[in-house]
């Protein structure tokens, strides 16, 4: 067990997701992600989601930062760096987002030498905005972004709903969008 004892008192638990390395790999390489992967309980990412509400955090802490990336680690051989993070307030209207892969806004992605990793503060189901991604579209690698925004087949998205504490690991160039928010 990893205590985190700052402003909030967190602890962690090692290891929460009962995801076999090879599960991951596999369902990985064939669908373009994994999810939902339980890396903190709900009442962490409760107390994490009313800190970043309440202005308070400012840097992830290290247990938590590890907590996360215990899964990717599985599925990426060597160093793992951090190039990019956004707080995406769940439980707040927004608008919809386009189809699009992650690659078109982090190059380094399209190559494959990374992944996008999305952790729930909250309920994600197909009321509060969760991800749509059409499984397996990463194999077709970097598309242009005029082929992305029309990828000819919405049919057969997924809706990736996940609960407070899980994650969703992501490949970069696997097309997906965020409908609007009607919860």
């Amino acid at each position: 067990m990893v205590a985190y004892t700052d402003m909030i008192g967190w602890v962690l638990m090692e290891p929460l997701w009962q995801w076999s390395s090879e599960e991951l790999m596999q369902c990985y390489r064939r669908d373009g992600y994994v999810a939902p992967i339980r890396v903190v309980s709900e009442s962490v990412a409760h107390s994490l989601r009313d800190t970043v509400l309440s202005g308070a955090l400012e840097s992830c802490d290290e247990d938590l930062l590890q907590a996360l990336l215990a899964p990717v680690k599985t599925l990426i051989d060597g160093p793992v760096q951090c190039i990019a993070s956004s707080l995406d307030k769940a439980n707040y209207a927004h608008p919809a987002r386009q189809w699009h892969q992650d690659a078109e806004f982090f190059p380094p992605l399209a190559q494959g030498e990374g992944l996008s990793v999305t952790l729930a503060l909250s309920d994600m189901n197909s009321n509060s905005g969760a991800v749509r991604i059409l499984p397996g579209s990463h194999r077709q690698g970097w598309l242009s972004q005029k082929t992305t925004r029309n990828p000819g087949r919405p049919g057969v998205a997924r809706i990736i709903e996940s609960q407070p504490g899980e994650i969703t690991l992501q490949h970069g160039c696997a097309i997906h969008r965020a409908p609007a928010q009607i919860a």
